[in-house]
């Protein structure tokens, strides 16, 4: 059976930020978070395995409040998650082995849910992964 990488992403961006880390929108967002998606799971290895895959990860880094001039909080926030990403791989994981983090777009989209919009980066992460 595949990881729960989404689950497994946000053990390990909590355990390396100080920030809130969910896979949902808090109920109080006067903090700057990272909310969690995994987007889809592809298949690496042989066409009939399920063992090496591909997790695109999609991590929502946003500030503590509206307006512009939060960008810089929430580009911080991006940044620390990218590096903690990165150390992904050297951990020793519950369920599964980690051997790869890369990355694909990183733009930064304020979410215009908010009043006026918040201030957020999306990083597009991919995990490479295999079953402990």
């Amino acid at each position: 059976m595949i990881p729960d990488i989404e689950a497994i992403v946000t053990a390990h961006l909590k355990a390396e930020l100080v920030e809130t880390v969910t896979g949902t929108t808090p109920r109080d967002t006067r903090q700057a978070w990272v909310k969690v998606t995994q987007i889809d799971v592809r298949n690496v290895s042989a066409p009939k395995s399920d063992h090496f895959n591909s997790f695109h990860i999609q991590l929502d880094c946003y500030a503590s409040d509206n307006g512009p001039q939060y960008q810089g909080e929430a580009g911080d926030l991006f940044r620390s998650a990218r590096a903690a990403m990165l150390a992904l791989p050297d951990e020793t994981l519950t369920g599964a082995v980690v051997t790869a983090v890369t990355f694909g777009s990183s733009p930064r989209i304020p979410d215009t849910s908010f009043e006026p919009p918040r201030q957020r980066y999306v990083l597009d992460t991919y995990v490479y992964a295999h079953p402990a």
